[in-house]
């Protein structure tokens, strides 16, 4: 269970059967709540301070997503996919959750109920934007236009035994467009953050589309991956969406994440679009369904 302030715990359901003669069996059950992390004040006088005034900003920045890996193969795997597993099994298998704020990475054990390590992912991904956009600027301005970078995680899914992030930037001192990019990392484990980002591409087809101004419509736009695509081979092609307010992009994936090997836009749709395959009318909200 993870909280919109980076509060983690995990939760174990025990369900037993108790055998009545001659009645009904009675089902009981219980939860036992473990916790991992959280940005809870502790203490009389912190618990006192959050009744009265809220927990405010110092609980910690919003949690953009949670996701779940395990140490012993670096495999992540969807925690979706676990939802029906035990709470011990997890615990047992090492597993960690790769939590990622606006703008930063974390990583916690579950069986340890500990912080591993933090990654300023943002600005790592800062100069990625830097060298792909603003390259050929005069070197002697660079300061000044650099320190204006801003860069937000809007992302982040499970792919290919690593993650994908979604970047959004902004450097309103060259323009006042929100760029976009892809970041894949891969390059960690339960005790070493990543070092880099080991494939990064901007995305053309959406940062023509929101202005420094939209910057709170960020938060509607999502990192989608088609039902099936995380057991899709290496050297096969593999899609995944990114969902805004207005439209979806469907982008398939090179064979291999690494440096800036290209990919390519397959599907722009907007909303309430009608595609026609073999003769059948498709609406764009029913094709939804089946991701």
């Amino acid at each position: 269970l993870a909280t919109t302030t980076c509060s983690l715990f995990l939760l174990n359901v025990n369900v037993s059967i108790a055998p009545t003669p001659g009645k009904r069996q009675r089902l009981s059950s219980e939860i036992t709540i473990k916790t991992i992390h959280t940005n809870a004040r502790s203490g009389i006088s912190g618990k006192l301070a959050s009744a009265i005034f809220g927990e405010g900003r110092q609980s910690g920045a919003k949690l953009v997503k949670a996701l779940v890996y395990e140490q012993s193969n670096g495999d992540l795997v969807n925690s979706r996919s676990n939802a029906s597993s035990s709470s011990n099994s997890v615990v047992a298998k090492n597993m960690h959750i790769l939590a990622a704020t606006e703008h930063h990475l974390y990583s916690y054990s579950i069986r340890d109920s500990a912080k591993i390590w933090s990654c300023q992912l943002a600005n790592i991904a800062s100069e990625h934007f830097a060298l792909n956009l603003w390259n050929s600027y005069d070197v002697e301005e660079c300061s000044e236009w650099h320190e204006e970078i801003k860069t937000w995680i809007l992302d982040v899914v499970n792919i290919r035994n690593g993650a994908l992030v979604l970047f959004a930037c902004s450097n309103k001192v060259v323009s006042k467009q929100i760029y976009f990019a892809f970041g894949y990392i891969s390059e960690y484990d339960g005790a070493h953050p990543p070092a880099d980002i080991e494939w990064f591409c901007v995305l053309k087809a959406l940062s023509d589309k929101y202005e420094i101004s939209e910057k709170n419509a960020l938060a509607d736009i999502a990192l989608r991956l088609p039902t099936g695509s995380e057991q899709v081979l290496h050297d096969k092609m593999e899609s995944v969406l990114v969902v805004t307010q207005k439209a979806i992009y469907s982008f398939s994936l090179p064979d291999r994440l690494l440096k800036k090997t290209p990919f390519k836009l397959v599907l722009c749709a907007k909303y309430n679009a009608t595609f026609i395959s073999s003769g059948k009318l498709y609406s764009l909200l029913c094709l939804l369904c089946i991701f």
